[in-house]
């Protein structure tokens, strides 16, 4: 039986020399539905080049170009080399999009008519990539209006745009794009957050907006003052939220990473990113590798369990780019436990700004965090 899927590697600076030997590689390939490109170090400035060139080829079937702070695959984690990873499948009806405006909200509100529109009657999964330049947390709020059973994604860093190339070989360029997978099974997605809890989780008991003034009746400044006591060293603080209600006995909560944007002394209050919702549970925390290893390896173990009997086609890993080396000091962390668990699966992915996933049912922006999707064959 022809594998569903299969994974390239280039590397190398040179955009057309990579562009090249992707292209080649993708036509070994017979019969694709479609092509996933991320481009890593230097070449992710050179996305327009490398979309041109599939442009040129005229495949037959549409692509989409995406750039990361470095590229992942079954070979490795490649963070900051100039560096090409691929991944072409067959099944399904995909759609690669990009879209443009003045703002991001006035995109992302144009590629969610988009994906509505194609993804009609579809139980579809929306891979989103944004350019991070100008994103905030509340942009993809417009993205709700798709109705795709999931969205998932990362944010790109740089200038470089997001690039798409439809099944005549026209390239389309913006700030937003999304290769819809139509008429696959929906994505089992994971997302796991890089980071140790330094408190139990409480409920928010006053907030308005990004503003965080009360946890479980105190004040937040004083919790945060009370859960940062005794740390060695001066960390990056992060604020974790997770729903309302917690999981069954012994289940993990879904959690959702935000940064601290500022404090309010007068009213012991925190500014975070994003807006916040009274009944959600919160906890600080800081960035810490054991609890990042322990944590994805729950995640994936979970998963597999949860896809056990589905014949696993292909995996999606978006990574920030504050994992990896710089939180664990050695490289391929993630990737090994991903691949002590699916083994044989074709893999790809990028190192990000930051990722898309969803929290409470809907997509939701997540820093720190590796987000896994597995597409599978019907059980």
């Amino acid at each position: 039986m022809a594998a569903p899927a299969v994974t390239f590697l280039q590397r190398g600076p040179n955009a057309a020399r990579v562009a090249a030997g992707l292209v080649a590689s993708f036509r070994t390939f017979p019969g694709a539905s479609a092509g996933l490109v991320f481009l890593g170090g230097s070449l992710g400035e050179r996305v327009e080049e490398v979309a041109a060139a599939f442009g040129e080829a005229e495949l037959g079937f549409p692509v989409l170009v995406a750039s990361g702070a470095g590229v992942i695959s079954e070979r490795g984690e490649l963070e900051g080399e100039a560096a090409a990873t691929a991944l072409a499948f067959r099944g399904g009806t995909p759609e690669a999009i990009v879209t443009a405006g003045a703002s991001h909200d006035d995109a992302a509100s144009a590629l969610a008519t988009r994906l509505a529109a194609l993804g009609r009657n579809h139980g579809a999964t929306a891979l989103v990539f944004a350019r991070s330049e100008g994103f905030g947390v509340d942009c993809v709020e417009p993205l709700f209006a798709a109705r795709t059973a999931n969205i998932i994604g990362a944010g790109t860093p740089g200038a470089a745009p997001i690039a798409a190339v439809d099944r005549e070989g026209r390239v389309g360029l913006g700030i937003l794009g999304a290769l819809l997978m139509r008429g696959l099974t929906p994505a089992r997605v994971r997302s796991s957050p890089g980071c140790r809890l330094l408190m139990p989780l409480r409920p928010i008991t006053a907030a308005r907006g990004p503003l965080l003034s009360e946890i479980d009746g105190e004040r937040a400044l004083d919790v945060l003052q009370s859960a940062a006591t005794g740390l060695d060293e001066h960390p990056l603080i992060l604020c974790v939220i997770a729903p309302e209600h917690s999981p069954d006995e012994g289940g993990r909560s879904e959690l959702v990473v935000r940064g601290i944007q500022g404090v309010d002394p007068a009213r012991g209050a925190i500014v975070l990113s994003g807006d916040l919702k009274r009944g959600w549970r919160v906890a600080f925390a800081v960035r810490d590798a054991a609890a990042a290893r322990a944590d994805l390896e729950l995640c994936t173990r979970d998963l597999a369990r949860e896809t056990a009997g589905a014949a696993p086609l292909f995996g999606i890993y978006v990574s920030c780019a504050g994992r990896g080396t710089e939180l664990y000091e050695n490289p391929d962390v993630d990737l090994r436990i991903l691949r002590a668990r699916f083994p044989e699966i074709p893999l790809v992915g990028l190192h990000s700004a930051f990722e898309i996933a969803p929290f409470e049912g809907r997509a939701a922006v997540h820093f720190y965090t590796g987000v896994l999707a597995l597409f599978t064959a019907p059980s």
